[in-house]
């Protein structure tokens, strides 16, 4: 809960798409995943432990953050003026795309195929449209996951049960604080 959004910050902007940085930061989730159940072996399957820690991939959040964020700026809920950035072609549906498509933007460079815009766009386009129609930002976000493979947010009382045991508040203070200490090591080396 502490890590995660300090890793993890602007994201959105800073997407990685290189094998290095992504492999870096799954790296850390794993190995959060082996601390959270003490299971540090070699034959304890990472993919299983994260699994059972609800931690889903980065990739499957980010798309999902990314997804979230042009849904905001499209409704204008976060004010940036979307004309500059999309070419939205509302009312122009035909049977390969919706009735709020927005034109894909020429790409020339990696740099910029990978950058927000042109990922999120591309994403956006293959939405369904009774999804890309929706007014409000909860229901897009439930109907965005009811589609993919991302598992719901996590409750509280499920973020304190570990290995099964539910931990009272008090408790699991210590195992985030342990949690961010290693993160902090994590990233120093």
């Amino acid at each position: 809960t502490l890590v995660r959004p300090v890793l993890e910050y602007a994201k959105i902007v800073w997407d990685p798409y290189t094998k290095t940085n992504t492999t870096t930061l799954e790296r850390l989730q794993r190995l959060a995943a082996r601390f959270i159940f003490s299971k540090y072996n070699r034959t304890d399957s990472h993919t299983d432990l994260c699994c059972r820690a609800e931690l889903p991939a980065l990739e499957l959040r980010t798309k999902l953050e990314r997804i979230k964020f042009l849904f905001l700026i499209f409704h204008d809920i976060i004010c940036i003026k979307k004309y500059n950035y999309m070419d939205i072609r509302i009312g122009e549906s035909t049977r390969h795309r919706h009735s709020v498509y927005i034109r894909k933007q020429s790409v020339r460079n990696d740099c910029f195929k990978y950058s927000f815009f042109p990922r999120a766009i591309t994403e956006w386009n293959a939405l369904p449209s009774g999804t890309v129609t929706l007014t409000s930002v909860n229901e897009f976000v439930k109907k965005r996951r009811e589609h993919s493979t991302l598992p719901h947010v996590v409750s509280v009382e499920q973020s304190r049960c570990l290995s099964g045991v539910l931990l009272p508040p008090s408790e699991s203070i210590p195992i985030i604080f342990s949690l961010v200490m290693l993160a902090l090591i994590c990233i120093s080396t």
